[in-house]
């Protein structure tokens, strides 16, 4: 039993402390390495956290339009191409109004439309991650959340106590230990 305890004394474990500026995480580190925790467990980084990017913030709608054009330009195309074979070519130019035939007109319809719809859907899934350009988000979407700085500090309980008093005294917040 006693081996047990021994072992579970010397288990490191570790906390973080989150603090609104660089100056104040690494006056909790000076004050912690000052209180007998050795430097190399005590750690201090920025916490990057960038949301993800809103629909009007990226490039799909512009690519949506884009591809909807094309797509149906090509898929018109391509369906009047189907209507030519289909039909080996005959009556090309007016001579298709005398002798009507809807392969002819709904041909390049149909496939215009699949175009489109195909296209604007490749173009804007590829564009969803593409932000714009600066100038062109406005309302000011392009805010960034202001920079938090963690202390994150790795040692025995007794000094992950010292620590998270330390924390809280620096005007940090402890933060979950699992991350």
């Amino acid at each position: 039993m006693s081996q047990q305890s021994s072992v579970s004394s010397t288990q490191l474990s570790s906390t973080w402390g989150k603090f609104p500026n660089l100056s104040a995480a690494k006056e909790t580190k000076k004050k912690l390495e000052e209180a007998g925790v050795a430097p190399n467990q005590i750690t201090v980084e920025v916490e990057n956290f960038d949301p993800p990017l809103k629909l009007k913030q990226t490039q799909a709608i512009n690519n949506l339009r884009t591809g909807a054009i094309t797509g149906t330009i090509l898929g018109a195309l391509i369906g009047l191409l189907i209507s030519l074979i289909v039909t080996d070519f005959a009556h090309l130019g007016l001579g298709a109004l005398n002798n009507f035939q809807a392969i002819h007109y709904a041909s390049p319809l149909i496939a215009g439309g699949i175009g489109a719809v195909g296209m604007s859907v490749i173009l804007a899934i590829s564009g969803a991650k593409v932000p714009k350009f600066d100038k062109e988000i406005t309302d000011g979407e392009n805010q960034t959340l202001p920079k938090l700085y963690l202390i994150v500090v790795e040692g025995t309980p007794k000094e992950i106590e010292l620590a998270k008093k330390m924390i809280v005294q620096q005007s940090g917040f402890i933060e979950a230990e699992d991350r």
